[in-house]
């Protein structure tokens, strides 16, 4: 059996909107309770944040869509076609883990959920058509790409944004 590879995680923050308030955890492991409409402020000038479902979460917080590492995404490269429900609640019971109870616990879990993710690719062999369209969507400005590439195995030619 291979062993599994090093999983390159994110170095972001990670965010939880609920309908009257967000949830922010900070790159430094601390918990902040914000406004909605003090969410955008905290996401000038970093990464782009760990979240589930990009589109409602922009719709909550009344902003057009923002770069941001949706799990959705992540999800759907890793099971493709398989359902689930779009919400943190909803990915933790599709893969299997524990279902966070509050956005505190939501925004905590997303960190696992990724991690789960890349090691779900990094555990089996990857095809060569894989890796390829793997590549192709990194190159386009996928912002999993450079993560699900060094989960593979694939070539990673330049450090994540």
């Amino acid at each position: 059996m291979e062993a599994i590879r090093d999983i390159m995680m994110p170095d972001a923050p990670a965010l939880v909107a609920g309908p009257a308030g967000a949830v922010w955890l900070d790159r430094d492991g601390e918990i902040h309770s914000l406004r909605l409409d003090a969410v955008s402020k905290r996401m000038r000038g970093g990464p782009p944040p760990l979240l589930c479902h990009l589109p409602a979460t922009a719709r909550r917080l009344n902003i057009d869509a923002f770069p941001a590492l949706d799990l959705l995404e992540l999800f759907a490269f890793v099971h493709p076609g398989r359902f689930c429900v779009p919400t943190p609640r909803g990915l933790a019971v599709a893969l299997g883990l524990p279902v966070p109870h509050d956005h505190e616990a939501e925004v905590i879990s997303l960190s696992t959920m990724t991690r789960a993710l890349l090691q779900r690719l990094a555990a089996v062999s990857a095809e060569p058509q894989t890796i390829s369209i793997a590549q192709a969507m990194s190159a386009g400005g996928w912002g999993w790409g450079h993560f699900v590439l060094a989960a593979m195995g694939g070539s990673v030619d330049a450090t994540p944004a």
